[in-house]
């Protein structure tokens, strides 16, 4: 996710199956908002695919949000990111839990910004080698948490004036990403320093087994062969619209 120009990256990630598309429709014009029409696990509920192999945007606040209200039933949310700017991330993020009844979907991975947003769905699907990630902040090119070892190493005077104004940014990034990742997952002390301290990688995958031990609402779903190829075809769509 990005705040003032900096960016925080997290992971998530969730599957169906059952899954087939009924019609996805997307503008390809970036002067527009994508506009996504949901997939729909055969004969039950809706599946609302946010496929952002590079970054999620405000465009894609506008598509998914837009879905969701159409629905006040079960919804599925299909994930595949490696995450995104603060303010989208976080709206997303606040949306689905509103929402209140959906499941997030993870086929392949939903990284930094991504893992809130299933996180705060009432329960994570994984595909079998699917991955969640750490959800720390990302300032330039550090973690927040790396920034704010320097605040405590040194005194002010002997930092400069871009990195001072980073780590504080990186302060309050962190701050917030604790607040809601709390709101989410409650007082589960584990989970909060293994996702949130910059303790390990930022890029590290956290598997099922994993994302289970640490108290997590995740399952392990087996895809059957429709919900693969409606997944890998949104994949590769995405994907050949960010090589254009």
């Amino acid at each position: 996710m990005k705040s003032l120009g900096t960016a925080l990256a997290i992971i998530g990630t969730g599957a169906v199956a059952g899954l087939v598309a009924r019609e996805v429709i997307i503008r390809r014009d970036r002067r527009q908002p994508a506009e996504v029409k949901p997939l729909v696990r055969q004969g039950k509920n809706p599946v609302i695919p946010l496929v952002a192999g590079w970054s999620i945007t405000s465009e894609h606040v506008e598509s998914v949000t837009s879905q969701l209200s159409r629905f006040t039933g079960p919804v599925g949310l299909l994930i595949h990111t490696q995450g995104g700017h603060f303010q989208p991330v976080m709206q997303l993020a606040q949306a689905v839990r509103r929402h209140g009844n959906v499941t997030a979907i993870v086929p392949y991975y939903a990284l930094s910004g991504g893992t809130l947003i299933a996180l705060a769905a009432k329960s994570v699907q994984l595909w079998p080698h699917a991955a969640l990630g750490p959800v720390d902040p990302q300032i330039g090119c550090f973690s927040a948490g790396a920034l704010e070892a320097i605040l405590l190493a040194k005194s002010p005077e002997n930092i400069d004036d871009y990195t001072l104004g980073l780590a504080h940014e990186g302060r309050k990034a962190l701050t917030e990403t604790k607040r809601l990742l709390r709101s989410l997952i409650g007082d589960n002390a584990a989970a909060m320093q293994r996702l949130v301290s910059g303790g390990i990688p930022h890029s590290y995958p956290i598997s099922y087994e994993e994302a289970k031990g640490l108290g997590l609402p995740v399952q392990r779903v087996q895809p059957d062969a429709a919900s693969r190829q409606a997944t890998q075809a949104l994949v590769a769509d995405d994907r050949r619209y960010l090589e254009t």
